[in-house]
């Protein structure tokens, strides 16, 4: 089966890993301390009503993730990866990504997070370029030491919402007051609404349902059939004697005799 591909992206412990973890359930993966630019993860997704294959990319900025770069800096680092991403020698891989999750320090500046997101913008843009992109972005807000603030968090929802895209707190999970699901739950539901280009559909019950529908009718049926079989047998029964019999009956009797073997075949029908 062809896989698909999705990208995760995010500037060094903004939560590229515990996403992953997420998709694929704490599947191992293999990490260089220095760098978790270039990690690929693959698994298996499988629903009740389709499996594929996905490979997840895993990349970040800067590349080397042992220098502690100011917020100007991470957004320098952040535009040349953008402009590596665009150029021709990544076009296959733009064109097979399902679905981009970047993720952000929620502990970080509102005005970085807010640059940072005209470049995910920019990214949108690029993916949306010369093509019907059905794949989805998603911004993942994590923190990684303690929880953030409710109020950050509520102007990281509002600024993310402003460009349009989806924000998943990565604290959070199961369902809101508006019974939406949020999230870790969130991130699942994502990954398996999602129409992918590439997937198997499960047998589904349309095939089952018809199967099992068709058993039940025989079970409920075939004693009907059998029960009117032998009816029809009885009937047939009826008719061959009573018209040996009428022979032998005087004719101004043979119409009462007719009319008395008819009414018994309709009760017994």
């Amino acid at each position: 089966m062809i896989p698909n591909h999705i990208l995760i992206i995010g500037s060094p412990n903004s939560g590229k890993l515990r996403t992953t973890n997420i998709i694929t359930k704490n599947k191992q993966i293999d990490i260089n301390n220095d760098s978790h630019s270039g990690i690929i993860v693959k698994t298996d997704i499988t629903t009740k009503y389709y499996s594929l294959k996905l490979n997840i990319l895993i990349d970040e900025f800067p590349e080397c993730r042992n220098f502690n770069l100011t917020e100007d800096q991470k957004l320098i680092e952040l535009n040349k990866w953008i402009d590596e991403f665009q150029l021709d020698e990544f076009a296959e891989l733009r064109e097979v990504l399902d679905g981009l999750f970047f993720t952000v320090d929620m502990k970080d500046s509102i005005n970085y997070i807010t640059r940072i997101l005209s470049n995910v913008e920019r990214l949108r843009n690029i993916l949306s370029d010369k093509l019907e992109w059905g794949g989805f972005i998603a911004i993942v807000g994590t923190s990684k030491t303690e929880e953030a603030d409710e109020d950050i968090v509520g102007e990281i929802e509002d600024v993310v919402i402003s460009y349009g895209f989806e924000f998943i707190n990565l604290n959070l999970e199961g369902k809101n007051e508006y019974k939406e699901t949020v999230g870790k739950d969130r991130i699942i539901e994502l990954i398996e609404s999602h129409e992918w280009s590439n997937m198997d559909l499960i047998e589904t019950s349309e095939e089952k349902y018809t199967q099992n529908k068709q058993e039940k009718l025989n079970t409920m049926t075939d004693p009907l059939i059998k029960e009117k079989s032998m009816e029809l047998d009885e009937i047939f029964s009826k008719l061959a004697i009573a018209r040996d019999n009428i022979n032998n009956i005087p004719s101004d009797k043979r119409d009462d005799f007719a009319n008395k073997i008819i009414n018994e075949i309709i009760d017994y029908i």
